[in-house]
């Protein structure tokens, strides 16, 4: 059994199925499941919350711990594929046993080695962008909570990608010897296609974070708001979360990389449904709030959604 295949599916499905309610006909679901699904800027502020799911909310701030694991991980896997690779060495057997119980035995591999390295090169690249952001730049409110299963959503979110990547890839899997990285023409020119729209989107994704982190600070970069304030600029201009359009996007465009491992697919519709149900709250909740809240724009995809 695929226990990460398994991992994102049930994610996926509770995320669609709560997701797709909150959406509709949220004025009818109980308070309990409200306060669980909502956070930060849209979190739930009816008259009574729920004292059970009260005791599970952490502060917000504790974002910046699965990011700090996310940096820890996608660097170990990076320094890892460079040694196995390059340098002809071969994973513990303890580590293909692992993968073996994560993903199953019958696993086989799927992705090149340069596929392999460039894609947790990118992975890398945006954990560590947003580990920078969230415990450096990001201003998170002292007030704003976040429920136990979102924390814990965060660390098994990066926990299974880079897994569902090293363990369908060549000099990973049991049925193949150590491959040394080759430079095919055919590969070399999906891995530039992928690097350039996935640098774009990572920053128009750093652009959309620091409009957000600048509306809380004067012109002398002193921080004088928590509350939460009207982004304009940028993709700010089509769509009222850009940073969750641009997420989409990169893992979008990771699948030109890993369209032949079979896992990713789970993985990136768990990202596409999560990133749209909490797009459209966060849509509802600016037009809720700001009456000159502009028309044009839409929750998600520019100009249509």
């Amino acid at each position: 059994m695929n226990l990460i295949n398994l991992l994102f599916i049930q994610l996926t499905v509770v995320i669609v199925i709560l997701g797709t309610l909150m959406n509709l006909i949220e004025k009818h679901l109980p308070t309990n499941v409200k306060q669980m699904f909502r956070y930060g800027k849209h979190a739930y502020n009816g008259e009574k919350s729920d004292k059970l799911v009260s005791k599970i909310e952490i502060p917000k701030t504790w974002f910046k711990h699965f990011y700090v694991f996310a940096l820890f991980w996608s660097w170990s896997a990076v320094i890892l594929s460079i040694a196995i690779y390059f340098f002809d060495q071969k994973p513990h057997e303890y580590f293909i046993k692992y993968l073996d119980l994560s993903c199953g035995q019958d696993r086989k591999a799927e992705t090149s080695p340069l596929l392999t390295l460039s894609t947790l090169i990118l992975m890398t690249l945006q954990c560590t962008r947003r580990f920078v952001e969230t415990n450096f730049l990001q201003i998170f409110s002292k007030k704003s909570k976040i429920n136990l299963t979102h924390y814990m959503c965060g660390y098994l979110h990066y926990y299974g990608v880079i897994v569902l990547i090293i363990a369908k890839s060549e000099g990973f899997t049991r049925d193949q010897n150590i491959p040394l990285i080759t430079f095919k023409s055919s590969e070399m020119f999906r891995v530039f296609i992928a690097t350039m729209l996935f640098i774009y989107l990572w920053y128009k994704q750093y652009e959309s974070n620091m409009i957000f982190i600048n509306l809380r600070k004067n012109k002398s970069g002193k921080v004088t708001t928590e509350i939460h304030l009207m982004p304009k600029g940028g993709w700010f201009e089509y769509v009222s979360s850009p940073h969750m359009t641009s997420e989409v996007g990169m893992y979008l465009v990771l699948y030109i990389l890993l369209f032949q491992n079979t896992s990713y697919i789970y993985c990136l519709l768990w990202v596409v449904s999560n990133q749209f149900s909490n797009a459209l709250l966060t849509h509802q909740w600016y037009k809720d709030t700001f009456s000159d809240y502009p028309k044009n724009r839409k929750a998600f995809i520019p100009f249509l959604i």
